[in-house]
């Protein structure tokens, strides 16, 4: 019996699930909220609070998965332990993510979680990815040899692993004024969008502005670095060499918070001083890849031709009247 040569393939099967995952990800405007869920999962069902106490809880033992691949028992759902030694596509570590992902489908019942439904497939790669970066984070507590073959100490350790500590909390910092910063601006342009459609001369400058808010998503805003301007706390913004030039366009929307005084409240937090300069130093983060042709500078663009999809984003020249 012979295959239907139309019939795709196993490998062509496997990519358009990784597409269709990927694309399931990128729609997610719940994507942080979803994110909590899975680290509460994470407390709950190890009971732990945070990521390094597995350095002291550690994971099955060898004998143990061997047992389990030789026909014995499997991991247990109520005292789930990881296979540290082994990635997320080892075969215990597989049970014990389809168990999660059913603990966490309990939960979301019993908790009525106003978010969307994701699917199995959306929620077994956040939970890979999150064991992922705990196995990595036990590799890293290993003592290392260096380049005289002498081995680290446990103060070196200790010194190192706080080290990385500070340097991950920094990127967290740098995270969370990435995505403050997104949805400040998306909640303005979406506010002046509504609030001036079909009424205003400048509807369509806002309905614009909007598109480029919500196209860019939070990964294509710029993350900052703190300062000092005159003993004055400022943000330095790190330059997107991939981006086109939107300083004037991302300009307009942050000064709108403070002009409009009818349509935003002007109370809350005062936003902190940023600086835009062409010097500005680049951004650690990769590029943001599939947007229209329209948003990415166009000689990084020249060098990067496969980085744009074939959608059609026509770019408005807004002009200001003074």
């Amino acid at each position: 019996m012979q295959n239907n040569p139309t019939s795709p393939t196993p490998a062509k099967r496997q990519s358009r699930k990784v597409v269709k995952l990927k694309h399931e990800i990128a729609c997610d405007k719940e994507r942080v909220v979803n994110l909590e869920h899975v680290r509460d999962l994470f407390k709950e069902a190890f009971g732990i609070s945070t990521d390094d106490e597995f350095l002291l809880v550690g994971g099955v033992s060898r004998e143990r998965v061997q047992a389990f691949l030789d026909g014995g028992s499997g991991p247990d759902p109520d005292d789930l332990q990881w296979d540290f030694s082994r990635p997320a596509t080892s075969v215990w570590n597989q049970v014990v993510i389809s168990e999660l992902v059913q603990q966490l489908k309990m939960k979301r019942r019993e908790e009525k979680w106003s978010t969307q439904p994701r699917s199995d497939e959306y929620w077994e790669d956040a939970i890979a990815q999150k064991f992922a970066r705990i196995k990595a984070r036990l590799s890293s507590a290993k003592p290392r040899v260096r380049d005289d073959s002498s081995i680290e100490t446990e103060q070196e350790i200790a010194k190192r692993l706080l080290r990385e500590k500070d340097e991950r909390l920094q990127k967290a910092r740098k995270d969370e004024r990435r995505l403050s910063k997104y949805r400040r601006r998306l909640r303005i342009t979406q506010t002046l969008a509504e609030v001036k459609a079909e009424r205003d001369d400048d509807a369509a400058v806002w309905a614009f502005l909007l598109d480029v808010v919500s196209t860019l998503g939070s990964d294509g805003t710029s993350s900052d670095e703190s300062g000092d301007e005159d003993m004055e706390i400022a943000f330095h913004n790190h330059g997107m060499p991939w981006r086109r030039d939107i300083k004037r366009e991302l300009n307009i929307i942050d000064i709108q918070r403070t002009q409009d005084k009818e349509t935003f409240c002007q109370k809350g937090a005062k936003l902190t001083k940023r600086i835009r300069s062409g010097n500005a130093l680049p951004s650690s983060r990769r590029p943001v890849m599939g947007l229209p042709q329209s948003f990415y500078d166009p000689l990084w663009l020249a060098e990067n031709p496969d980085s744009a999809s074939d959608k059609m984003f026509p770019w408005m020249h807004i002009v200001i009247q003074r």
